[in-house]
């Protein structure tokens, strides 16, 4: 057993952006993500484990996991940022929802048997509480983090009374 920060995206509209546009056109623009992703994750020492098609599952531990996941999700969202204004050749904007939790897990081999409470509610933060282009952060993320980076987020306090903090790239006027 371990405890271990992880990282969550997934890729918003995949279904959509599949049936709808080229195949070569959708191929390109998940490898550049991919790219992203595994760069954001390796500079601050973690290690991606897992690529399902429409998402992906990155894994920090040892000291500072907290802060290295945050600063990875925070920094994908500038890359995909600039990607989107510079290089996408996609008719929309790549857009992903990001969550990032830490907790207890058990090691394993396959990735499938790694599932557990702290994958769970990895999963739930991401797919049930996640809006686009934003990382969300459990609450025992957000506690670990220096007040520098935790003024960049925003608290989000849903009806179940779960804490999350919520980082977007926002423009003011």
């Amino acid at each position: 057993s371990y405890i271990v920060t992880l990282l969550r995206i997934d890729i918003v509209g995949n279904s959509k952006l599949v049936k709808e546009l080229p195949a070569e056109l959708v191929q390109g623009a998940y490898h550049d993500l991919r790219e992203m992703f595994q760069r954001e994750v390796e500079q601050r020492d973690g290690r991606v484990w897992n690529w399902e098609g429409d998402g992906a599952t990155a894994a920090f531990y040892g000291e500072n996991t907290q802060l290295a996941a945050t600063l990875a999700a925070v920094g994908l969202m500038h890359e995909l940022f600039l990607y989107n204004a510079l290089q996408c050749r996609l008719p929309k904007h790549l857009q992903i929802r990001a969550a990032v939790h830490n907790g207890q897990i058990e090691y394993h081999e396959s990735f499938e048997r790694m599932k557990g409470p702290a994958f769970n509610l990895l999963v739930e933060i991401e797919s049930k509480h996640g809006r686009p282009q934003s990382v969300y952060l459990s609450e025992t993320v957000y506690t670990a983090l220096t007040n520098e980076i935790a003024e960049w987020l925003h608290p989000v306090r849903l009806k179940s009374g779960i804490n999350l903090y919520r980082y977007e790239l926002r423009f003011e006027e």
